[in-house]
């Protein structure tokens, strides 16, 4: 059987499984292609046994199923699909009946995973095989455990309706209790909150107004807390609620009133904890509304009183307090005592533009060239050679360390391929699987490759290969892995290519340049948000390699026109990347081309840039970004800017 033969037959098999078609036409010619390519490539056999189990599996001939995932179990534990057979096998047993063995496979694979989702399925069958086994008592306990602690599970309901059928239809009070808080924890909060308002349990308001907290229900939030407040007479719970109270308020842009609601704190209890909490955010709230004399008393005694963390954010807020003031001695004070510690460059560029402001543009310069001569690409060294060179040309010559940066991701050689391949499994499978155009399993195939191979081993030269194999099948987290390892300045250009690939180029190309969106925009972006990983699903639910969420990408479909969109086409690089860049030019449009403002907005949404924006007038774009109050949207910016400037130093006049 030819090459072709078996890499369609292989490929109709992936196709039908993963699509839930019927495989009854193709029985025949898919196992016989699968069961030759057993024979004649070794190296796929682990790959042709669980999809020939598969197609068992759907037929129901249960023990052909299981004959195939028992070989990868007991002969291929290093296999992609060792885990997966684990569940598989344990699924063959229960179709044949043999409900306590599958259990032990349900077992095995539950400790293997680490997905919340797939250890509760295992826990759901684990209980059923009990209850299938007319094990009541053991049953009820399992399934009850499982109802309890897997409460965000597919299954919940079906084990609930079981406890029914066997008797079981109430829990205590303290048992939903605890659900309502795993629910919680889970994010599920509006399951969580209806747990809550239905118990009559001493701490279940308090959770309520937690539950409608995090769904960004403020104000019956608020209510909630202030009642629990009057009715509340321990101190700890009474600083508890006010703090909540006050962090409510500042969410529904109350200000005043969360001021004097953490004023309040202060004065009832001056000498908690809370208390320097409550100096914080007043220092914060304070510095929000641009009222930054009122601010520098409070960041002054969080410096004397806080904890080592504490210290350090309020002798930068100060720092930049006394810069916006135009108390520039005061500023310089603080900003060269920072200098000592882990912000040391920010501390040299914010001294360099007080010198500017005074007009003495040689100490100006100094602490610029400081940044610039120091080892590593980071953001302020970039604000310092842009402000020394503001001509392009002159920028890019002064920051470019001079290496000869060539073709990147080109497809290595025959003798490369074969020294690289040699000894670490999982690359010769992930070249093999492209040659079959199974690029479906390319990528978990690399994945593994610094797991099970001995990188830490190899030369420069032999990761630089390895590098390039993996962007040349287009999987790029694999070289950002190995380039972390390396240090580029002392290596060369090359190895910080690995690490900032142009990724999915050809879709980005086409899609940004029509929209006037920079291509080095969204690879920056993309590196930040996903690492270039296309099927990443975030614990919020964002997506892909720009992480949409479901909800804006549905808005976006209807915005481009795409009929029948649905949210699972997030995990395909192109729609995603061109979904994504009709966000990305819809939030150029609206701030006018400020790139600062467009990526702040895709980590905090516009209306909260909108309202920055509106406070923060006057100032540059430099002092905007200091000025972002959430510290994650800060530092979001900030990587995102830095990836940007890499990506125009090394691939400039390359676009």
């Amino acid at each position: 059987m030819t090459w072709f033969r078996i890499s369609f037959l292989l490929s109709l098999t992936v196709f039908l499984v993963f699509s839930q078609k019927s495989v009854l036409a193709y029985e025949d010619p898919t196992r016989r292609g699968l069961t030759a390519l057993i024979g004649q490539d070794p190296l796929l056999k682990d790959y042709a046994l669980y999809f020939l189990g598969e197609v068992a599996l759907s037929k129901k001939e249960c023990q052909l199923a299981a004959r195939s995932f028992e070989k990868i179990v007991d002969e291929n534990q290093e296999s992609l699909w060792w885990v997966p057979s684990l569940r598989k096998m344990a699924e063959s047993l229960e179709c044949l009946g043999k409900w306590e063995r599958g259990a032990s496979f349900w077992r095995q694979y539950q400790s293997k995973i680490d997905s919340s989702d797939e250890k509760g399925r295992a826990a759901w069958h684990m209980a059923l095989s009990s209850y299938k086994q007319e094990e009541t008592d053991v049953a009820s306990d399992l399934l009850s455990h499982f109802w309890l602690e897997f409460p965000e599970s597919p299954w919940a309901d079906e084990s609930l309706a079981l406890l029914k059928k066997m008797g079981r239809d109430s829990f205590s009070t303290d048992e939903l209790f605890e659900r309502g808080k795993r629910l919680c924890k889970n994010g599920e909060f509006e399951k969580a909150r209806l747990v809550f308002s239905q118990l009559n349990h001493p701490e279940a308001s308090f959770w309520e107004a937690e539950s409608l907290f995090r769904l960004r229900r403020y104000q019956e939030a608020f209510k909630k807390y202030e009642m629990l407040y009057a009715e509340e007479r321990e101190g700890a719970k009474k600083k508890q609620f006010l703090g909540r109270m006050a962090t409510a308020a500042a969410r529904l842009d109350q200000s005043e009133k969360a001021l004097q609601l953490q004023q309040k704190i202060l004065k009832i209890f001056p000498h908690s904890e809370e208390a320097v909490m409550a100096r914080r955010k007043i220092a914060f709230l304070y510095l929000d509304a641009g009222l930054l004399d009122q601010a520098v008393p409070y960041l002054k005694q969080l410096i004397r009183r806080g904890d080592h963390k504490t210290k350090l954010w309020a002798e930068e807020k100060l720092a930049w307090s006394y810069y916006r003031l135009g108390r520039w001695e005061s500023s310089l004070r603080v900003w060269k005592k920072i200098e000592k510690g882990p912000k040391q460059e920010e501390a040299l560029y914010w001294q360099g533009r007080i010198f500017e402001k005074k007009g003495e543009l040689k100490k100006s310069q100094s602490f610029f060239q400081k940044l610039i001569q120091s080892e590593g690409w980071r953001y302020y060294k970039f604000l310092a050679a842009h402000r020394l060179y503001p001509e392009e040309e002159k920028y890019l010559k002064a920051i470019d360390p001079g290496w000869e940066n060539g073709p990147f991701f080109s497809f290595p050689n025959p003798e490369e391929v074969k020294g690289m391949t040699e000894g670490c499994l999982p690359l010769a499978k992930a070249f093999r699987l492209q040659s079959l155009g199974l690029k479906k399993f390319v990528g978990p195939e690399l994945a593994r490759v610094t797991q099970v191979c001995e990188t830490g081993r190899m030369s420069l030269k032999a990761l630089a290969t390895l590098a390039k194999i993996s962007g040349s099948l287009g999987y790029y987290t694999l070289p950002i892995t190995i380039a972390q390892n390396w240090d580029p300045f002392k290596e060369g250009g090359e190895v910080l290519q690995w690490a900032y690939p142009e990724a999915y180029a050809e879709v980005v190309r086409k899609e940004a340049h029509p929209r006037k969106v920079d291509p080095f925009l969204v690879y920056s972006m993309m590196r930040q948000e996903s690492r270039f990983q296309p099927e990443v699903i975030s614990p919020v639910g964002a997506r892909g390699l720009l992480q949409l969420m479901p909800s804006t990408a549905m808005r976006l479909a209807r915005k481009a026109g795409w009929p029948n969109f649905s949210p699972e086409l997030l995990e395909e690089p192109e729609p995603n990347i061109k979904l994504s860049l009709v966000y990305l030019e819809g939030l150029l449009k609206e701030f006018q081309g400020q790139v600062i403002s467009v990526v702040a907005s895709y980590n905090a949404g516009e209306e909260a840039v909108r309202r920055w924006r509106r406070q923060k007038k006057g100032i540059d774009e430099e002092e905007f970004v200091e000025e972002i109050p959430y510290d994650e949207t800060e530092d979001y910016v900030k990587r995102v800017m830095t990836n940007y400037e890499i990506y125009r130093l090394l691939y400039t006049n390359k676009i």
